[in-house]
């Protein structure tokens, strides 16, 4: 007597704490086969293998709640295995048949879509704002660079602007961000500055110099 397997689908991803808490799950679709994703602090990447049609490969990159952010679709050249991840340095490697490895990293720059600059109503604090973005690696850093008066130049980290009752979907630095710094000034100051941006893989971007003088009226 011949007995069958029964599995159920589809099948999810559960994420849990060291407690055993369920935080969240995904459900990957009904003819997708999983294999053991790769997670770190912020993103989970999730391979499957589907053989609906010619069969895929495909990624997932979900954030660490369980949400979507993308998904990557992989071409397979021979007879499709389930794909074997590894991750190394901020970069995914993929293998998906006998003749297929895939290197995926994120090259890309982050962008300033904004800086504005504004004196409070005492002119005594100038304060900085900075629009940052990343789409591939989030945002790690945005850096006010400035010197006073000629001085020699300063480093100062910026500080996330807005205020969430919930982190966004994807953390903080996955969409445009606002940033901010403030400085405590004297009138007849001249400052200059510049803004650096760099994201979780290292890559950055620096903006051109500002120069400012405030003049005591």
């Amino acid at each position: 007597m011949s007995q069958e397997l029964l599995v159920e689908r589809p099948r999810d991803l559960y994420i849990v704490d060291m407690n055993n808490t369920l935080l969240a799950k995904y459900q990957i679709l009904s003819d997708e086969d999983a294999v053991a994703p790769i997670a770190s602090n912020d993103v989970i990447v999730l391979p499957v293998r589907s053989e609906k049609g010619d069969g895929y490969c495909k990624l997932y990159i979900l954030w660490r709640r369980g949400e979507k952010l993308s998904e990557i679709m992989l071409s397979v050249r021979d007879k499709i295995w389930y794909p074997m991840a590894v991750a190394a340095y901020g970069e995914v490697y993929v293998v998906t048949d006998p003749f297929t490895l895939y290197k995926l990293g994120d090259d890309e720059s982050p962008r300033i879509n904004n800086i504005s600059v504004e004196l409070d109503e005492d002119n005594r604090k100038l304060v900085i704002n900075v629009k940052a973005y990343d789409n591939g690696s989030a945002l790690y850093r945005v850096i006010f660079v400035y010197s006073v008066n000629g001085s020699k130049w300063m480093y100062k980290d910026m500080d996330i602007a807005r205020t969430y009752v919930v982190e966004p979907v994807g953390g903080y630095g996955y969409r445009e961000e606002l940033y901010k710094t403030i400085l405590d000034i004297t009138p007849n100051t001249s400052i200059e500055f510049y803004i650096v941006v760099i994201d979780n893989v290292g890559n950055y971007v620096m903006s051109n110099i500002h120069a400012y003088k405030v003049i005591e009226e």
